[in-house]
């Protein structure tokens, strides 16, 4: 059975990789302003990695990234779903921003 997440946000000098393995995200809502409606990711100092392995992100919201939001990161997404994911500008399930790699 899939274990199910609410929101998370890992910001700021973190210096480790973060492995998010069978989970779901669903209908997660970032309030105005907010980046990423499920998951959110800024490390400040190295590019960190995340890596996203048979995970759901179905129908979650933000203004920016929809489901995901990852800055300075190195992403990496297997065998998992994006599906019903909205913002109110363009990115409606991922958002990568400066020196990020998909």
């Amino acid at each position: 059975m899939a274990a199910t997440a609410e929101r998370f946000v890992i910001d700021g000098s973190e210096n480790y990789a973060v492995n998010v393995c069978g989970s779901t995200f669903t209908a997660n809502a970032a309030g105005a302003g907010a980046l990423g409606g499920a998951i959110f990711r800024t490390p400040d100092g190295a590019m960190q990695t995340t890596t996203i392995d048979r995970t759901a992100f179905i129908g979650n919201t933000a203004p920016k990234g929809g489901a995901l939001y990852f800055h300075n990161s190195t992403l990496v997404i297997k065998a998992s779903t994006l599906s019903g994911n909205n913002c109110r500008q363009r990115w409606r399930a991922v958002r990568r921003r400066h020196h990020s790699q998909f």
